[in-house]
């Protein structure tokens, strides 16, 4: 998804047209301004990291319902791209078109592998989570707010998680062990005794100026009690399916043969 997205920024900054090849093109930036809004929109996280505040409360949905709608609309676009005339379109725009549709059509290619029943590596899934808040603005109440609601939904997404590593072992999508060693010390490090110590805690334990003493007191507290009710609770769960179920059944190989 972020190579996605970052191409559609190239291809939005080099779009030029003549005033016969306005309408085309029109067309193809119009696809490719909606394609960059969904990405976002899909993406929270990847929003998070284009400064873009408006999803910052969530994450991405890794229901079965979602991760459908997503792959319908890859196929929509491509099948929208298909309707621009590509031939009326000017050199750049013909390179944007092209390398687009490629992309597209790799996407729709990778669907067939069902990359989301491995939703958990060392270098990405729930268990290191909390490091999105490196890229997000903490200057405002909302700011925070915005945090405890992501916070408040790390529960569903560990439970998303955990459906899709079953899918994955009933299917037989599975990861290399060595990709996994190093997950359960991550999945460790968010069971904290004390609420402070939770990574999730960290934007908490120093305020902007611009945040009201009444407004840090209470957000503390709630921060504190979704650490204990809901997070350490959560990551739990995950540790007990993960170490005890998942792991095991991880393969010995590091490629198909």
């Amino acid at each position: 998804m972020f190579r996605f997205a970052l191409l559609l920024v190239a291809c939005l900054a080099a779009s030029i047209a003549t005033p016969l090849q306005a309408q085309p093109t029109q067309a193809l930036n119009a696809l490719f301004a909606d394609e960059w809004e969904r990405s976002l929109r899909d993406s929270p996280e990847f929003a998070s990291y284009q400064g873009d505040t408006r999803y910052a409360d969530r994450w991405t949905d890794f229901s079965p319902a979602a991760i459908a709608a997503r792959q319908a609309a890859d196929r929509a676009a491509l099948d929208r791209l298909h309707a621009i005339a590509r031939a009326a379109l000017a050199p750049a725009d013909q390179l944007n078109y092209d390398t687009f549709e490629w992309l597209l059509q790799h996407n729709i290619e990778r669907q067939k592998f069902r990359e989301t029943l491995q939703p958990i590596n060392h270098q990405g899934g729930p268990q290191i989570a909390d490091g999105i808040a490196e890229t997000m603005p903490f200057a405002t109440t909302t700011d925070y707010r915005r945090w405890l609601a992501r916070m408040t939904a790390v529960p569903t997404l560990i439970d998303q998680a955990i459906a899709l590593m079953q899918d994955g072992v009933k299917a037989g999508n599975m990861p290399p062990r060595v990709l996994m060693q190093r997950v359960p010390a991550q999945i460790a490090a968010q069971i904290v005794d004390d609420a402070t110590a939770s990574p999730f805690y960290r934007p908490f334990r120093k305020f902007a100026d611009a945040i009201p003493s009444a407004d840090r007191a209470a957000l503390r507290a709630d921060a504190q009690a979704t650490v204990r009710d809901k997070l350490v609770p959560a990551y739990r769960k995950l540790q007990a399916y993960f170490n005890n179920e998942y792991l095991p059944r991880t393969r010995q190989s590091i490629s198909v043969a």
